[in-house]
């Protein structure tokens, strides 16, 4: 392949690095493939990866220390049920107590509220039934003869005294016989707590009255029977 000078126009031959004619040098032939510099850059690692949305979520771990707490609670149950088992829970007797001072100072409580209704639940189911009959109307009227002590009381905390209550004596009834050919020989105790009530309003001073309360032991279960 041939190729012309620039300067004169004569043919060459195609490696030719000079005119032969006038001597001109052919400039050095344009490679269009020479090596293109390097290109340095490098991509970057993708540590991203696309989710699958279709892919199923993986199971939760279990955790030990949930097993743990879960199994504890349910020892915790079952011993709790086992003692409302063996202690009669729910049995409807909560009121009742193996402490026949304990039952006196339920009612002087129920007393100082003014509730005649709580001390009519709170009363010997025996002595209601004896006293008042066996019918819906029993708990009424038992409550109404309680409501002369709790309307009292109502009407002075009104005046703005302060009710509190002290024990004075307690002591074991002289009439346990008389009171079991009444009541049966289920009775085998009767026991009788004086209490101290005094009233105190700041600007008529302090007024106190005594009164007794009666429980009684009926079928091995301390019961509140009245007051005195």
């Amino acid at each position: 392949m041939s190729k012309f000078c620039g300067n004169c126009g004569s043919m060459a031959a195609d490696e030719a690095r000079v005119c032969g004619n006038c001597g001109t040098p052919f400039e050095a032939p344009v490679n269009n493939y020479a090596e293109m510099p390097q290109n340095n850059y490098v991509a970057p690692q993708q540590s991203w990866q696309p989710e699958n949305m279709y892919a199923p979520a993986p199971a939760p771990k279990k955790s030990k220390k949930g097993l743990i707490i879960g199994a504890v609670v349910a020892i915790i149950a079952i011993v709790v049920a086992i003692v409302i088992a063996t202690s009669g829970g729910g049995s409807g007797k909560e009121e009742k107590s193996t402490s026949p001072k304990a039952v006196a100072e339920q009612a002087m409580s129920y007393l100082i509220k003014g509730d005649a209704q709580a001390l009519a639940k709170h009363t010997s189911a025996d002595y209601r039934k004896s006293e008042y009959g066996d019918d819906s109307y029993a708990m009424g009227d038992l409550a109404e003869d309680f409501g002369y002590y709790t309307d009292d009381v109502e009407q002075i905390l009104d005046y703005g005294f302060t009710i509190t209550y002290e024990l004075v004596e307690d002591y074991d009834s002289d009439e346990l016989e008389d009171i079991q050919e009444e009541y049966g020989n289920d009775i085998t105790a009767v026991h009788i707590y004086e209490y101290n009530v005094i009233f105190t309003h700041p600007d008529y001073g302090t007024e106190d009255e005594y009164i007794d309360v009666i429980v009684w032991k009926n079928d091995g279960e301390w019961e509140f029977v009245n007051f005195d």
